[in-house]
Formats: structure tokens, C-alpha cells, sequence
């Protein structure tokens, strides 16, 4: 063999043993796989994050009120009050002539609630009251009997509730109007309970205070009151129902 021959088998032999070099075109790289796509967690708001709410105002618990028995509304202005004159008769119940012998006169409704009748008659210092009953309801017809809406003018010494007490116009005088009265407790303990200790009924009663007049001008102040003896507010009767009593006064007198 020449040398040439030999020179090419050598390289041959060397191209053999020489390890493999790098790819010239670079293989393909599998797809990385598709990974399933999960839902973004909910955030939840830490503590300091949270929203504030406004505190509510904070009140001090107020004493429960009685409940007010609230009479049907009145209008602003009524007819006045004129009680005309009429001649005691042997008709009039026998308790008018008591009090015609007293006072020299007695003021008769002839208006009324169903069921209601004369009972009785009282006198106080020349003051009467006439009292209708019907089972354990009272009405009351007192006189002459002055009125003060003056909170502070209460005979007891107490002071009555602003709101117990409106003014109504009825013809040329103010007449008044008052829910309820001093609690039977309170008149037990008598003056020598504490102003402050002292309680207001509103279901007690309801009372219009008005001015009479007859036919020769001569006024008398009369008060209407209606009352229970059972609790609970009063509702066989209201304002406008002592009004029409009121209107239906007659002033009783012997004759002449």
C-alpha cells in the first residue's frame, strides 16, 4: 500500500473512533402540555379591609308612656253653648229638684248615650255633680265648676302633662278639653306625695270645660266628664260626643 492509501485509511479509522458531535438541525421539542385552566380563588377581604359600619346612635332606654286615649279630632270652631231656659216639671227627675233647691236652678241634658240615667247628685260647697250612669261607665255634670289650664293651678299641688290639656274655640269663649287625670294611686297618697312621684292617667277620663249662657245672659261654668271603672282607654265615647251633651243643655228653674 503507498503512503497515500495508508493516509486515507488512517483518517477513515479516526473519523470512526471520534465521538458524535452536535445535531446541525436541532430536534423538536414536544409541546409542553396544555394545562386545565382553574378558576381565580375569591379574595376575601381581610379585617382591615372590611367596611365600617356606622355605629347606630345609642339612646337611653325612656320610660314607657301610658297610652294617651286620643278623642276624635275637634274642629277649630264651634256654635256657642247657649242653654235655654225652661220651667221645672213634674217629668224632670226628682234629683233636679234637689239640686233647684240648692242653687236656685239645675242644667238638664237631653242628650245622652244609649243606656244612660241619673243616678244621683252630690254638693260640694254649693258645687253639684249630677251623675249618669250606664253599668260601670260614669258621665258627670258639674257645676258651677271654674277651670284653669294652667298646669301649674292643679288643687293637689301637682303639675299636670303640657299635653293633657287643648283649647278649642266654641262661639266667643275658649273652652277646653283634658285626657285623663291623676292616677288613683297618686289620689290615694294625697298632697303629701312628691310632685315628681305624682302619675297621670290618660285613660282615665276625658273632660271638656265650657262656659253656659241662657237666654238672659247670666253664664255658668259647667264641666262634662266621662269616666270607667274598668282600665283601658275610653272608647264609647269621644269629644264630639260630649259636645253634642254639651249643646243639649237646658237650664231648669221653678216657675215664676
Amino acid at each position: 500500500m503507498d503512503r497515500l492509501g495508508l493516509l486515507l485509511l488512517l483518517v477513515a479509522l479516526l473519523a470512526a473512533c471520534a465521538p458524535e458531535g452536535p445535531a446541525t438541525t436541532p430536534t423538536s421539542i414536544a409541546a409542553t402540555p396544555t394545562m386545565p385552566v382553574m378558576p381565580a380563588p375569591t379574595v376575601v377581604p381581610t379585617p382591615e379591609t372590611l367596611a365600617v359600619a356606622s355605629p347606630l346612635p345609642v339612646t337611653s332606654p325612656s320610660p314607657t308612656a301610658a297610652p294617651v286615649a286620643t278623642p276624635t279630632t275637634l274642629p277649630v270652631e264651634h256654635p256657642d253653648v247657649r242653654c235655654e231656659s225652661d220651667v221645672s216639671t213634674d217629668d224632670n227627675p226628682p234629683e233636679l229638684g234637689e239640686v233647684i233647691e240648692q242653687l236656685g236652678f239645675a242644667f238638664q241634658p237631653s242628650v245622652m248615650p244609649s243606656g244612660f240615667n241619673l243616678a244621683g247628685v252630690s254638693f260640694n260647697n254649693n258645687q253639684v255633680r249630677q251623675i249618669y250612669q250606664s253599668a260601670e261607665k260614669n258621665i258627670i255634670v258639674a257645676y258651677p265648676l271654674e277651670f284653669s289650664p294652667d298646669t301649674s293651678s292643679d288643687p293637689l299641688g301637682w303639675e299636670r302633662p303640657q299635653d293633657a290639656v287643648s283649647s278649642l274655640q266654641v262661639g266667643d269663649q275658649t273652652a277646653h278639653l283634658m285626657i285623663g287625670g291623676w292616677s288613683d294611686a297618686s289620689i290615694i297618697a294625697g298632697p303629701a306625695l312628691r310632685p315628681d312621684r305624682a302619675e297621670w292617667d290618660y285613660d282615665k277620663s276625658l273632660a271638656l270645660f265650657f262656659t253656659c249662657r241662657d237666654d238672659d245672659g247670666r253664664d255658668v261654668a259647667i264641666a262634662i266628664q266621662a269616666s270607667q271603672s274598668s282600665t283601658g282607654p275610653i272608647g264609647w265615647i269621644d269629644a264630639n260626643d260630649i259636645m253634642e251633651i254639651a249643646h243639649s243643655l237646658k237650664r231648669i228653674s221653678l216657675p215664676q
